[in-house]
């Protein structure tokens, strides 16, 4: 392992375990599997962010830094004025003076599975409107502000690659949205209704919309 690179490991170690397939598998709906296959890219784009960021660096090195990490997070601290990292899936019912909801792109929210040639129609639709009410559900969780942020370029299983931003985002009235996402492609025409129909009020004056 030491003579191949820390992201080349990881994708041997994904590819030769069988992991994919067995969440597949043993994993009682397409929503958890997605999780778990989101939670398996993601330790991949991170291993791919170290690698890049130092130079000659060990899978030791990775793997240590990880346990620190780790090790950090489990101390016992205050719990006030501490940052939450939470899923859209398990926010219901919570509420926040601050939320930042990211990864509004087209292929994360809604997410690429959710419509598919092996769907019908109405399956498709249906997919949609759940991935729809989630972001509903992000949104309304706020108390004081939110931000909606949204990336130009994401690393993708390692390779970077360039976004468009979630339809959703095209659902919400521009008098809300201004111009922050005026600049990326229109999304398209087919997702747009129903729309969100989110109430003005539900923005207030000190809300963010931006990319990066």
């Amino acid at each position: 392992a030491q003579s191949k690179s820390i992201t080349e490991t990881v994708r041997m170690v994904i590819d030769e375990s069988g992991i994919i397939d067995y969440y597949k598998k043993a994993e009682e709906s397409e929503e958890k599997f997605n999780e778990r296959l989101e939670n398996i890219e993601s330790f991949f784009n991170t291993a791919a962010t170290y690698q890049e960021s130092k130079e000659n660096v060990t899978l030791t090195d990775f793997l240590n830094d990880i346990a620190l990490m780790s090790s950090q997070d489990e101390e016992d601290e205050p719990q006030e004025n501490r940052v939450s990292l939470l899923t859209l899936h398990s926010v219901k019912g919570l509420e926040f003076p601050y939320v930042i909801i990211t990864g509004l792109e087209d292929g994360y929210l809604p997410h690429a599975r959710a419509v598919s040639y092996d769907n019908s129609p109405e399956e498709n639709a249906a997919n949609l409107e759940e991935e729809r009410r989630l972001l509903f559900v992000g949104i309304t969780r706020a108390q004081e502000e939110l931000a909606l942020i949204a990336t130009v370029s994401r690393l993708i299983w390692g390779s970077p690659q360039l976004r468009e931003v979630s339809p959703f985002i095209h659902e919400i009235q521009t008098s809300i949205t201004g111009d922050a996402f005026e600049y990326i492609s229109e999304a398209n025409e087919d997702l747009r209704p129903p729309s969100l129909r989110l109430p003005e009020d539900l923005f207030r004056k000190n809300s963010i919309f931006d990319t990066f």
